[in-house]
């Protein structure tokens, strides 16, 4: 995907739409079929997307984006719990929905105050490198990293999990640290592919007494 998925998460932390269709609401994107709806018709019942793209080949993706933050079951201080729904529609070239995904996702912000804000956690490198392989499922890679931020689809038709983490330090040189890890999967669910970029990494451990 060659968007950024921080693009898409960080606008959500703010959004205040209140309206079914704002929401994504599981009725409202029922309305909206695959190889029958088009173009004009989502964006009436939709609006604009939040991020649109097109191909080489003619397909087009949009993205639509909702959050909205609750306390956390589980009281933590200075910590929300941000539940995110993303709508993905490819697009064929004549502007006919060709395949859609409805996704909720949850992420945690935690507010620093005199520390950096965070959210979400950074994975650990050598531990991406070796659970996630080629031919592994999709449930395998939630279990081991637990839900994903956001899941959508991407241009030529896979889903993208992604698991997004990000820390705004008090700094002018760089103020924002991200890791974002994408897992690219089939219709089947089976891993095909993965990135991992950004410098955020998570602290090493504390080395044994």
């Amino acid at each position: 995907m060659s968007r950024c998925l921080l693009f898409l998460l960080l606008p959500l932390l703010l959004a205040a739409c209140s309206t079914p269709a704002k929401r994504l609401e599981p009725a409202v994107v029922a309305q909206i079929e695959p190889g029958m709806s088009r173009r004009a018709d989502v964006e009436k019942l939709l609006g604009r997307p939040r991020s649109l793209e097109t191909a080489a080949t003619g397909r087009t993706l949009a993205v639509y984006g909702f959050g909205q933050g609750q306390a956390p079951e589980k009281f933590e201080w200075g910590v929300t719990d941000v539940r995110l729904r993303f709508l993905s529609l490819l697009y064929d070239p004549q502007f006919v929905v060709e395949k859609k995904l409805l996704s909720e996702n949850r992420t945690k912000y935690k507010v620093g105050f005199f520390s950096p804000d965070r959210l979400g956690q950074p994975i650990r490198r050598e531990d991406i490198i070796e659970v996630i392989k080629p031919g592994i499922t999709r449930e395998e890679v939630i279990e081991k990293f637990g839900p994903p931020s956001i899941e959508v689809l991407t241009l030529d038709g896979r889903v993208a999990l992604g698991w997004v983490a990000a820390k705004q330090r008090f700094s002018l040189v760089r103020p924002v640290e991200v890791q974002e890890v994408t897992v690219f999967c089939d219709d089947h669910g089976i891993v095909l592919d993965y990135t991992v970029s950004g410098t955020l990494e998570p602290k090493p451990p504390k080395p044994a007494k």
